[in-house]
Parts: C-alpha cells; structure tokens; sequence
C-alpha cells in the first residue's frame, strides 16, 4: 500500500486526491450513494392519480402499436430465438411481433407521463 502511495505521490503529488477518488466509487450500485435515499421513494408523488393521466394503470387501445396483450388472464412467454439453419418467414414474424410485445410491456410498466419526462432520481442520465 506504501508502494501505491507513492506512486500515485509521484505522478502529481497528491494522495489525498486519488484516495478521495476511489472511496467515492466503493460499490458500483448508485441506490447506495444517494445523499437522500428518501428521494427514491418519494419520487413517484409526481404520478397523477386523479384519473385524468391515461399513462396510469391499464393502458388504452391507442397504446399498443402491434399485437395486444391477452386479457383472458394467460400469460406471456417469451419465443425461444429463431435458429439460423431453421427459420420460417412465419417463425421470424411470431418472434418479431413477441420480442415487440415485450417491448411495449416494459414500457407500459412506467406510470404516469412524468414516468417518461422526469430524470431519474440515480442522476446517471
């Protein structure tokens, strides 16, 4: 550690600097650096929740640009990837249109427009 030490002391002169650096990058998850970790959770106040947002709950017809979910109850799978030796122009097709609905899923997650306008509270955008 004495040897890093004055290494680093070599190259500018200031150890200080470069141990100030490397403890603020102690864990790679930005969910423990926040200064206030009560902004986390009181960022979703910001969702509008007197009925008049159409991006909050179930989302409407206009939403879904391809195929729909199913409202029967049954779930969604994900198609297994076409193979290279042995695709269809259907296959290709059904996996398209499932890897979309995905898609539209994971967006149809966030509620509310703040949801798509609002930086994140992590600041790593």
């Amino acid at each position: 550690a004495a040897a890093a030490a004055a290494a680093a002391a070599d190259c500018d002169g200031d150890v200080s600097r470069h141990t100030r650096w490397r403890a603020s990058f102690t864990t790679r998850n930005p969910n423990l650096q926040l200064a206030d970790t009560n902004l986390a959770l009181t960022a979703d106040k910001a969702v509008d929740t007197d009925g008049s947002d159409e991006l909050v709950g179930d989302r409407p017809a206009w939403w879904w640009t391809g195929p729909t979910p199913p409202t029967d109850g049954s779930r969604v799978h994900a198609l297994p990837q076409p193979r290279g030796d042995k695709y269809t122009r259907d296959g290709i097709f059904a996996y398209f249109n499932n890897c979309w609905l995905h898609t539209e899923l994971l967006f149809a997650a966030l509620q509310g427009d703040a949801a798509f306008r609002r930086p994140p509270y992590h600041q790593l955008r």
